[in-house]
């Protein structure tokens, strides 16, 4: 549902920048929803992409224009929908000349949104301006869904939800990248629980906690001379070599605050993030209450401890594919520490010298293209290591990686399988305060602790900028056991080292067994699939069949939508 004021802020944001503007040099980022990503992939294992990272996301719109032109430069290799598919990319990104259809103003095109163009191919938006050295764009988005769903014996339930708000985006002087996107729905009939099958709505707190509808905002705002990129923004953050597994940083948890720091070369990359993140809550007497569930406790006396990361990402980008190390660290319970501060550290001794009261991380991650049309991605994530001990199912070697191989087919078909494996009490950490989430929900990787997965995905390109999709997965998982206590209250008989926010108790076994605890197997098909009928505008559907332990559950869905988001 769109509400007026966005409406009416998009276009003062837009008018505002209008106004002190007068191209393309395209510095700021483009959001990890966008479809060109999955596409990029492609091209990256068909062997048309050189010199380029895709384990930190979002891209700057630049870096994306870039990889197209180097994709337009093998078109003697490109099959028919492959050429499509980057055609429309081409025009969407202004490397091909495009019309425009403009709702309230145009410095390039005078023709406007309420006429037949509204059912053409053209741009739509409510404002653009472009010269040489300048430009901004803004956009109405918006669209509407129904989730329908049987589980076991039950009955079936349905829910019916739209959102809709603006998107604003551009570059001044060639140097400055700004963008803006906030959405606001809420639900129109059918079931609120069952609009928790949405990862994204399941983390809004407005709509799980103050039960009202659900909004959703990113922007940042971007400084690029030459080699130096610095930014400060809130912003979906994803990292880590992976096809469909995120194992360094994931888009589990809501989107992080952070400035960062980028030194960016055609053969290598220095990344540096601090962020802010929201701890656990605490009690009136400063202990911790861990979250359960979805629900979590707000207003204005509500006390959460500060809470930060860091991390340092260094990638080297030769012509067969990438690989990178990376370093994080947690901290909590103190203002800025300067010491993290520093982009130029090793982390793990710095925090040694702070007294060892953090929680830190080692990471690296490749990509390796052996022969056109093959790639293998993997990523591995190092929490904690007794070396003396590896092999002894140790509770304190805690780890957790990925990896994959992708074939593209003649014929226009990705066939993908990976595996990946989180060890228990990986992410967790001796002050709850320190493990890896925010706002209490998991922020590395997208399998809880003492889990693993293997999956194989199949991608159709038929030419259109949406793929037909086949996804086979099996889910492992040893959960915690809990027993009602004679408050009725659940209490922790067996720790399996399977949450997160559950760290190892003095009365727990140093051994934590791969899988052991209560056994929960998932086994998963889903069909997917979209079509963007004009442009702007595209359909989505979708059909999961999960079967969790001898519960089979069908989940039916059909989007309707303007603009991704």
């Amino acid at each position: 549902m769109i509400k007026l004021p966005f409406i009416r802020i998009s276009f003062l944001v837009a008018l505002f920048l209008g106004c002190f503007i007068r191209s393309q040099a395209q510095v700021e980022d483009v959001q990890v929803a966008h479809p060109v990503y999955q596409f990029l992939v492609h091209a990256e294992t068909r062997g048309f992409i050189e010199h380029f990272t895709m384990s930190s996301l979002p891209l700057q719109r630049s870096e994306i224009i870039d990889a197209l032109h180097q994709i337009r430069s093998h078109q003697v290799e490109l099959s028919s929908s492959e050429v499509t598919i980057l055609d429309g990319y081409e025009r969407e990104f202004e490397i091909q000349k495009r019309t425009n259809a403009v709702m309230i103003y145009s410095k390039t095109d005078s023709s406007q949104l309420f006429s037949e163009r509204l059912f053409s191919n053209d741009e739509k938006m409510i404002y653009h301006y472009a010269d040489s050295e300048h430009t901004v764009q803004g956009y109405l988005i918006g669209g509407g869904d129904i989730l329908i769903q049987k589980r076991g014996d039950s009955s079936m339930k349905n829910v019916v939800k739209a959102q809709g708000g603006f998107r604003v985006f551009g570059t001044l002087s060639k140097t400055v990248g700004f963008y803006i996107q906030a959405t606001n729905g809420s639900i129109l009939a059918g079931e609120r629980a069952l609009a928790l099958e949405d990862p994204q709505i399941r983390r809004n707190i407005k709509f799980t906690t103050l039960e009202s509808d659900f909004d959703f905002t990113e922007s940042h705002i971007q400084f690029q001379k030459d080699w130096f990129v610095a930014s400060i923004g809130r912003e979906t953050r994803l990292q880590g070599a992976g096809f469909f597994q995120r194992t360094l940083l994931s888009n589990t948890a809501p989107p992080m605050d952070a400035i960062s720091i980028t030194a960016k070369f055609q053969g290598v990359e220095y990344k540096f993030i601090h962020g802010s993140i929201l701890g656990v809550q605490l009690d009136t007497n400063g202990l911790p209450v861990p979250r359960t569930g979805l629900f979590a406790e707000v207003g204005a006396f509500l006390q959460l401890p500060p809470k930060y990361i860091v991390i340092h990402q260094l990638t080297f980008k030769p012509s067969w594919g990438e690989f990178g190390l990376w370093e994080s660290e947690i901290y909590s319970n103190r203002g800025i520490d300067i010491a993290y501060l520093n982009p130029f550290s090793f982390m793990k001794s710095v925090e040694h010298s702070l007294r060892d009261r953090d929680n830190s991380a080692l990471g690296g991650w490749l990509s390796y293209r052996p022969m056109k049309n093959l790639q293998l991605k993997g990523s591995y994530f190092l929490d904690d290591l007794v070396f003396s001990l590896i092999g002894t199912d140790f509770w304190s070697n805690k780890a957790a990686f990925n990896i994959g191989a992708m074939y593209s087919l003649p014929f226009g078909v990705d066939a993908a399988l990976e595996y990946a494996k989180v060890f228990p009490y990986t992410f967790t950490h001796f002050n709850v305060q320190n493990a890896t989430t925010n706002d209490g929900l998991q922020m590395m990787g997208f399998l809880k602790p003492n889990s693993d997965e293997v999956s194989l995905h199949l991608s159709w390109w038929w030419g259109n900028r949406y793929p037909f999709s086949i996804t086979v997965a099996s889910r492992r998982h040893g959960e915690n056991i809990y027993e009602k206590n004679t408050a009725d209250i659940d209490s922790l008989v067996f720790n399996a080292g399977s949450d997160v926010l559950q760290v190892r108790r003095n009365t727990d076994s140093e051994k934590a067994p791969f899988l052991a605890g209560k056994r929960e197997d998932t086994f998963l098909v889903q069909f997917a699939g979209g079509v963007e009928i004009i442009r702007g505008f595209n359909v989505q559907a979708s059909y999961r069949l999960e079967r969790i332990n001898s519960t089979m559950i069908h989940t039916a869905g059909l989007t309707l939508r303007f603009e991704d988001f």
